[in-house]
């Protein structure tokens, strides 16, 4: 293993500056609407925290309605009128 000191600025910068961003949603969002959103946050990442945009992954997580509760209830099970 090298020596800290032996390590090139740039290669700590890089590493630092690694994210990975989970999106857990319900599903049913188009293509469309996830390739916006990955350019959303990958830009505001980039701005805000300083991430390198080829080094975050982004993975959506998509949930059945009748996997995902709130408040004790299925979201399925909920009237869609609340």
């Amino acid at each position: 293993m090298k020596h800290p000191s032996s390590v090139s600025a740039e290669r700590i910068v890089t590493e630092i500056y690694m994210a990975h961003v989970q999106v857990t949603l319900l599903e049913g969002r188009t293509i469309e609407q996830k390739r916006r959103a990955v350019k959303r946050v990958t830009q505001a990442l980039h701005e805000e925290l300083n991430v390198n945009p080829e080094k975050l992954t982004i993975a959506f997580v998509e949930v059945p309605r009748y996997s995902y509760a709130r408040n004790g209830t299925l979201i399925s099970d909920r009237n869609t009128k609340a």
